[in-house]
Formats: C-alpha cells, sequence, structure tokens
C-alpha cells in the first residue's frame, strides 16, 4: 500500500444532495477506505477474485464501495440493493431510474478513485497518476492530434509529461462520456479547448455514428439506429481537476451550465 493521499477537497457533509442540474465529483484514497458491511453484489466479488494482486483485489472493492456510496447519497437508496446494470454502449446504469438527466461514471488509477454523479445529463470522469514512462513520446503518439502533437513538441522538457497527462484524461474522460471508449479514435478529438464541438472537429455526424458502430450494429431497425445517432450529444465541456498531488484528472460533461462540487469522500 502507498503512503496516505492528501486530497484537498472538502468531505461533504452529511446533508449533501444531488440536486437537479448540478454535478458533483468525489475523490477517495483507496488504500484508507473501511468498509463495516458487505455492500457488493455477487458479480462485483467475482470480478475482485480474477484480479491476481491483493492490493487489486482491495482496491477494487473500495472503488466500488465508493460507487455504491455515492449512488446511494444521490437516490436516496441502500448501497447493497443498488442494481447496477450494463446500459447502452456498455456504460454501467442503474436498473432502476426514472431520471433522464441522471448519469455516473468511476475512474480509478493507483490509489485514487474518482466517482462523477450528474442529474445535468452524460458525465465522463478520468483520472491518471503521473507515473512518467521513459516511452512518453511513443506513448503520445497514437493519443495527440497534429495539432495537440505540434504544442507538445514546443513543451519544455519537464512540462511534456504534464501535457500529455492532461490531454490523456481529458480525452478518455470525453470518451467515457460519449461510450464510445477508444472506438472512437483520440487522435480525431482535440481536447486544447474546455468547449469541445464534435461536429467540427469530425467534420459529420456520420464520423461521430462511425464510432459507434459497436451499438449500431446490435440496433434491430433502422430506427433504432437514427435514434442512438440523435441522442449523441455534439457539445461538451471538459474541465481539469485537480485532486492530489501526483494525479492528473478531468470532467466532460455534456452540458455547459450547471454547477459542478468537487468532494472528498469520507
Amino acid at each position: 500500500m502507498s503512503a496516505a493521499l492528501d486530497i484537498v477537497w472538502p468531505v461533504a457533509d452529511a446533508s449533501w444532495k444531488l440536486t437537479a442540474g448540478s454535478i458533483a465529483v468525489f475523490a477517495v484514497d483507496l488504500d484508507a477506505v473501511v468498509t463495516t458491511k458487505d455492500v457488493w453484489s455477487a458479480a462485483e466479488h467475482e470480478r475482485a477474485g480474477r484480479l491476481h494482486r491483493e492490493v487489486d483485489r482491495t482496491r477494487f472493492l473500495a472503488a466500488r464501495a465508493l460507487l455504491r456510496g455515492v449512488l446511494s447519497r444521490a437516490t436516496g437508496r441502500d448501497a447493497r440493493e443498488l442494481d447496477i446494470v450494463p446500459g447502452r454502449r456498455k456504460r454501467p446504469r442503474l436498473a432502476s431510474n426514472d431520471d433522464p438527466d441522471f448519469d455516473f461514471n468511476l475512474a480509478h488509477s493507483g490509489p485514487l478513485a474518482m466517482c462523477a454523479v450528474s442529474r445535468a445529463g452524460p458525465v465522463g470522469v478520468d483520472v491518471e497518476q503521473e507515473v512518467v514512462p521513459d516511452d512518453l513520446d511513443a506513448l503520445a503518439a497514437p493519443v495527440l492530434t497534429p495539432g495537440e502533437s505540434e504544442r507538445f513538441a514546443r513543451c519544455s522538457p519537464e512540462d511534456r509529461a504534464g501535457f500529455f497527462f492532461a490531454a490523456w484524461t481529458r480525452k478518455e474522460a470525453l470518451l467515457k462520456a460519449l461510450g464510445t471508449g477508444f472506438a472512437l479514435a483520440p487522435t480525431l478529438v482535440d481536447v486544447t479547448h474546455d468547449d469541445v464541438r464534435l461536429d467540427e472537429q469530425l467534420a459529420s455526424a456520420e464520423k461521430i455514428a462511425g464510432a459507434l458502430r459497436a451499438d449500431l450494429s446490435r440496433a434491430s431497425t433502422e430506427a433504432d439506429v437514427r435514434s442512438i445517432e440523435s441522442s449523441t450529444p455534439r457539445e461538451w465541456r471538459i474541465d481539469t481537476l485537480q485532486p492530489a498531488r501526483g494525479f492528473s484528472a478531468a470532467l466532460a460533461r455534456a452540458r455547459i451550465e450547471g454547477s459542478i462540487e468537487c468532494w472528498r469522500w469520507a
């Protein structure tokens, strides 16, 4: 286990609620999580059991405890009774949810996990521990757009890693919010600016739809295809987050308006 993380965000008090139109992001030190009751599903226990290292099993279950705890606070339902199932494009969702603007997303890297929960439409969150590889240039090449690659090349040696991790987390947060994952090549989306218009960057809705082919291939009718394409937001806001020293993080959200709260889970 690593040394305790200094998460800089305040702890949410017991009265916290997720209000309509708002988004909250929670961060937790996975190595400090103490869970006194079994909140996990059989499937979560099974997934943890497939991990080889004890530290990975412990952190996986701690991250799922964070997710269930946040969703419990957001919905007012018992954490153990939440049925988290694969949704469209395999994004996790609650099996019973009547709010079309409700969404959530989970990310973890090393000892830090983050959970975003929204009543303002789709969200995606990513966090990466800033462990700089020896082959940073090779890692950046298949991720950055041509414009980003030029800016990366102009960075001073001490700034290159920071540029890369910021770009990586912002891209992955966006791709997670879209539900495409890396089916949409990260080299197609420039995340230098906070506001991202996919239609402008990808030139046409067909390219966006092309990134959703795994989902579209399961559609049974042409109407299903049109519904999937039309339900994909084109305008996104990406926020860089700083939960703790040594980590890069980002949140992507489909609505530019609306408040964002950042909390430490305790």
